[in-house]
């Protein structure tokens, strides 16, 4: 009796006794011979009614010996499989990952609580020495931080990766175009800024650079500095964000962010959002190695650490 190297799923078959076919079935479907793995075996006993007879019971790691009917179910059945793999492949990351969750209702609710150590020690620095005119918000979301900074008196504008979050910003902000610099509102990636070199006074990030994917990260770091020409106001999480998507409901959606990104995108969200979780001194590092040094602590809540100044180190201010 022959039998076939692999699995048609292509998994390693396991060694055990055969189950054979005999009777009218023989006669009625010619023998294409197959050595399963258990999962394929199991799809091949429940399909063949003729094997659950004469069989009874099929353990685990049992070989079966399938007719051209059964054949062509299993191999029907791993099709299948295949297709929902390559739909699904890996979890969602990137632009594409915030793209699906701004469109089910991320940060819809327009909350500014990480906003506010930044916009307060912000407004400190305007008016002094090497002050602050004009201002990037790299990350913007809804775009309340950047409207806030209009009513500062500044220039600003926001870029985010979500042409979703894009939108939002746009339809709840408007357009101010005598208080942007160059367009309001972009979809950009911080490792793309579409801006020319030094174009803002000051760059302010929320919550957004422990998002980057780890590869990303050095790109970013100097497309921040090239687009900055005195200031850098970060808050950066130093922690994981591990149940958040799977746990909160989204708010167009009945079930959770994860459930919601399987259910109507058929993709799965990665484990946490924060991709790239280092603490104060590792990013203050990072951004020192560009020409942006650390010039001061923004003290926030232990939980929403961290915060800081970076200053360009060419530049002398007090």
């Amino acid at each position: 009796m022959r039998f076939a190297r692999s699995c048609p799923c292509r998994r390693t078959p396991k060694s055990a006794g055969v189950i054979d076919h005999f009777g009218s079935h023989t006669r009625t479907h010619a023998h294409t011979d197959k050595k399963l793995c258990d999962s394929c075996a199991c799809v091949c006993v429940r399909a063949c009614a003729y094997v659950r007879a004469r069989a009874r019971v099929v353990r685990v790691g049992q070989q079966v010996n399938l007719c051209n009917l059964c054949a062509r179910v299993v191999l029907h059945t791993v099709a299948n499989m295949l297709v929902l793999l390559a739909i699904l492949g890996e979890p969602l990351k990137g632009a594409e990952l915030y793209e699906t969750i701004y469109r089910l209702g991320y940060s819809s609710e327009g909350l500014m609580v990480h906003y506010n150590p930044i916009l307060s020690e912000l407004k400190r620095m305007v008016g002094r020495s090497g002050g602050v005119h004009s201002v990037l918000d790299v990350g913007c979301s809804h775009g309340g931080g950047v409207k806030a900074l209009w009513k500062m008196g500044l220039n600003a504008s926001g870029i985010d990766v979500s042409k979703t979050a894009v939108n939002m910003a746009r339809e709840r902000q408007g357009d101010n175009p005598q208080s942007c610099v160059g367009t309001c509102w972009q979809q950009a990636a911080a490792t793309a800024l579409p801006f020319s070199d030094s174009s803002f006074d000051a760059i302010v990030s929320t919550d957004v650079l422990e998002h980057l994917d780890p590869p990303d990260v050095d790109t970013a770091v100097a497309e921040l500095a090239r687009v900055a020409q005195k200031w850098m106001l970060l808050k950066i999480s130093n922690r994981p964000e591990n149940t958040r998507m799977q746990a909160a409901k989204a708010p167009f959606g009945n079930g959770t962010f994860a459930k919601e990104a399987r259910r109507q995108f058929r993709r799965d969200l990665p484990p946490q959002l924060h991709a790239s979780v280092h603490g104060a001194d590792w990013w203050i590092a990072k951004f020192k190695a560009v020409g942006f040094v650390h010039h001061r602590t923004i003290h926030v809540p232990s939980w929403a650490c961290c915060a800081f100044v970076l200053r360009n180190a060419a530049l002398a201010f007090r």
